[in-house]
């Protein structure tokens, strides 16, 4: 059965866009409801969740891949950014199922980075230099998860970063940035 649209807009907003614990747009459209955030006073948008009906949750961030460019080649791509930016929005997006939605697992979660092919990645302010160059152009990683423990989610989120550093060829720092806690 649909989530009732009703339920959405009256809760969807607490949760923010992605990689922002607010949203400063809250718009229903024929899937559900979008919590937005511009990229400063233009058109553009930084992040976004979309609530579907269904019980999906979508998050799509600009802004991540926005911070490396830094106007001359190669690009950047900050880790802890983008870190931070998952291991913050997948709890969030799990106290809403939890909390608001109240769907059953299993679920399905998926992340990726799309068109970074060739971007330097960034490890503490600080590049691998040229052998830190991203290989593909998009990578995601997409699991069947059975709960929304603590540990489920650090064992989803420690491998799709470990996937992100192993597109350098070099293997992620272990606790880089702290992550996974004890």
């Amino acid at each position: 059965m649909p989530l009732p649209l009703s339920l959405l807009l009256d809760h969807a907003g607490r949760y923010g866009a992605f990689g922002a614990k607010a949203g400063v747009y809250i718009r229903e459209n024929e899937y559900g409801v979008a919590i937005i955030n511009p990229a400063g006073d233009t058109a553009n948008i930084d992040s976004l969740t979309q609530h579907f009906r269904n019980g999906e949750i979508w998050g799509i961030n600009a802004d991540i891949l926005r911070q490396g460019d830094r106007g001359e080649p190669p690009p950047w791509l900050i880790s802890m950014g983008i870190e931070r930016t998952l291991i913050e929005s997948l709890g969030l997006y799990f106290d809403f199922v939890r909390d608001v939605s109240r769907i059953e697992p299993p679920f399905t979660i998926e992340a990726g980075l799309h068109r970074v092919r060739g971007r330097l990645l960034v490890i503490t302010g600080a590049t691998l230099g040229a052998s830190g160059k991203i290989f593909d152009d998009s990578f995601e990683l997409r699991r069947v998860i059975r709960g929304v423990d603590q540990n489920t989610q650090h064992r989803f989120l420690l491998e799709f970063f470990e996937l992100m550093h192993g597109q350098t060829g070099h293997p992620r720092p272990n606790k880089l940035y702290g992550f996974p806690p004890n």
